[in-house]
């Protein structure tokens, strides 16, 4: 049976699931052990980000690995029950967004700050992440002071147990259950696969499906032998890498002509005019970089996926559930 990890060190990884694991407990372990992380993340990001801008992006990091483990896991979980739990994540999430995309923001433009004009923008952009920040307090402050959060889950969590015990699912074994989940995952990831002439709207649904397989992958790893998560996760994490700075880029010029629209004086509208050509010249070439060098590393995960999934994943390592791969410095 599966055993509790220690919540004092979240990790992306999901552990004490061995393959013999019934399913629904391994859904449970995985569910209890991402709202555990959530749980840690929220009160760092809304009274502590000043300090350090990273608690609001790892807020957000989890809550995406949380709908993520909702997802995996759909099929042996309440649907209302669970629909309720990830409306709350997704409140979570929407609330991160803003206050991280302006994270970013401020800390590449700050060394500008001697220009007069971006002086003036970065101040207004600094005065916009303040009221960002206001929407994270008082979902900490709701969910502190309401248990309700915490009884549907616990709630949820009595439903999937009951749902197993009436045999209506949850008693599959999680390792062969796994093989299927993985393999489904992992054939809408190389349908989303770039060519030469994709733009940067496909290069965003790669990225999506990047993350889904991700973080299904940090999910179901005890079910799979090593080379799954030394191998061939570290090629899917530094796509994301790569993709998230692309995606950072187009965010950026996205917001800029509405900056543009509102600046206060010809000078800073001028400035801000700059600023969007300069980064609308970048995504071309970094959409060309992407491209040339993710070809050679998307061959390497089709034969690492194909001989992955002809070995029927087999047993894993008898040190691999144990001792998951460390968590990476970006989580």
């Amino acid at each position: 049976m599966p055993s509790t990890p220690p919540s004092s060190a979240p990790t992306k990884w999901l552990v004490g699931a061995p393959p013999d694991s019934p399913l629904a407990e391994v859904a449970i372990l995985a569910l209890r052990a991402r709202l555990a992380a959530i749980r840690l993340c929220v009160p760092l990001a809304a009274k502590h980000s000043s300090e350090d801008h990273e608690h609001v992006h790892q807020l957000r990091v989890w809550t995406r690995r949380g709908a993520a483990a909702f997802d995996v896991f759909a099929e042996c979980l309440p649907r209302r029950r669970a629909a309720r739990v990830k409306r709350q994540l997704k409140r979570l999430r929407r609330a991160a967004n803003d206050a991280r995309d302006l994270d970013v923001i401020l800390l590449r433009f700050r060394d500008q700050a001697s220009h007069p004009e971006a002086e003036a923008w970065l101040s207004k952009l600094q005065s916009q992440r303040d009221a960002a920040q206001r929407p994270l307090v008082a979902i900490h402050k709701r969910l502190k002071r309401a248990g309700r959060f915490d009884r549907r889950v616990q709630r949820m969590f009595r439903r999937i147990r009951q749902r197993e015990s009436s045999g209506q699912s949850g008693a599959t074994p999680f390792g062969s259950w796994a093989q299927a989940a993985l393999r489904s995952t992992v054939a809408d990831f190389f349908a989303e696969v770039p060519n030469d002439q994709s733009d940067l709207h496909a290069l965003h649904a790669f990225r999506i499906q990047g993350k889904r397989l991700r973080y299904a992958i940090e999910l179901l790893a005890t079910a799979f032998p090593p080379p799954l998560t030394e191998e061939l996760y570290p090629i899917i994490e530094s796509m994301q890498t790569r993709l998230g700075e692309l995606n950072d880029a187009v965010t950026f010029s996205g917001r800029l002509p509405d900056w543009i629209a509102e600046a206060d004086s010809p000078g800073e509208a001028e400035y801000l005019h700059t600023l969007l050509g300069q980064e609308q010249a970048r995504l071309e070439p970094m959409r060309l970089d992407f491209l040339a060098w993710s070809a050679p590393r998307l061959e390497r995960l089709r034969s690492g996926f194909a001989l992955l999934d002809a070995t029927d994943a087999g047993p894993p390592a008898s040190d691999h559930s144990a001792h998951p791969p460390a968590d990476s410095p970006t989580g």
